[in-house]
């Protein structure tokens, strides 16, 4: 009887921190679970399947000392099971042991090489381990055999980002959104994609497409004042001066002491002809900046896209 392969939590985007509060609440049907299965296992010791299935209850209860424990009783008494091989190999990447993940990832492809969660998991390895080119390259096979492979998807989309191939990797989480919109960790991700396609497109002088990237990155990072400046500097750029006021206001209100924004909102009342709103924005930004002893040469001083990205 093939053993159901665990959840790949790590490689959905769930990090440590999240996987470490979430086993610390009590889930009574996991340990019952587990109980089930190890009277199953003390009746049936030479199962594989079977030890394999506790393993996965053991890993559900947040013990995976314990599931790796049955994993490796399980590849004892049979050597040639890849779901064991796979189950291992999550748990040793999710705690960073990737040297041995990897063998246990490749024997599992090794011993079937239709096992796409193996191959995922493998592909998304590769890619953490900064072999992004071999990874996406499985990723992308696996994607061919399964399009609504979420996980395959979501962590082409990290190393696409990794490699500041943002629109790529915007293109691979808007697909992830589609097949589950409730996906964890999609929604901070989509938002750094789009704030940082946004930028690269400031950076080439794209200024309407960048506002466009930054204004869907603001759906998804609320709080961040860099980014309400970023799009400050994008209105600014298609002199639209009103959208460039409120962005730089609301940075201010994010972050009071965010110089580059109360800069830029003096340079707005300069340019809309409100003098006394200037110069109250020039005072704020003099008494933040101690090195610019004057007004004028707070006045003069350079706050643009290079604040964000140098």
């Amino acid at each position: 009887m093939t053993a159901p392969l665990l959840l790949l939590l790590l490689l959905s985007g769930v990090g440590l921190v999240e996987e470490s509060r979430a086993k610390q609440k009590y889930n009574i049907w996991a340990k019952e679970k587990v109980r089930f299965l190890r009277n199953r296992v003390n009746l049936s010791p030479y199962d594989a399947g079977l030890k394999v299935q506790l393993a996965n209850a053991y890993h559900q209860d947040g013990r995976s000392y314990e599931a790796l424990r049955q994993l490796r009783e399980a590849l004892e008494l049979q050597p040639e099971f890849p779901e064991a091989h796979c189950n291992m190999a999550v748990i040793l990447h999710i705690q960073g042991r990737f040297v041995d993940a990897r063998r246990h990832y490749e024997q599992a492809i090794a011993q079937d090489s239709t096992l796409l969660e193996a191959r995922a998991g493998l592909g998304t390895l590769l890619c953490r381990a900064d072999q992004e080119l071999a990874g996406l390259e499985i990723l992308r096979k696996v994607l061919e055999e399964d399009p609504d492979h979420a996980n395959a998807r979501y962590n082409m989309a990290v190393a696409m980002h990794k490699l500041e191939d943002f629109a790529g990797a915007i293109e691979q989480l808007e697909m992830v959104r589609r097949l589950d919109a409730g996906y964890k960790g999609l929604r901070p991700a989509l938002g750094r994609s789009y704030y940082s396609r946004g930028l690269t497109l400031l950076k080439a002088g794209q200024y309407q497409n960048a506002a466009e990237a930054l204004a869907t990155a603001m759906e998804y990072l609320k709080y961040n004042a860099n980014l309400r400046y970023a799009l400050g500097l994008a209105h600014m750029e298609l002199e639209e001066w009103e959208e460039a006021e409120e962005a730089f206001k609301k940075a201010v209100f994010l972050q009071s002491d965010h110089v580059p924004s109360l800069h830029n909102l003096a340079a707005v009342c300069d340019r809309t002809g409100r003098e006394e709103e200037a110069m109250d924005y020039y005072r704020q930004v003099q008494k933040l900046t101690p090195h610019l002893e004057t007004i004028e040469a707070v006045r003069h001083a350079s706050f643009d896209l290079k604040v964000l990205v140098d």
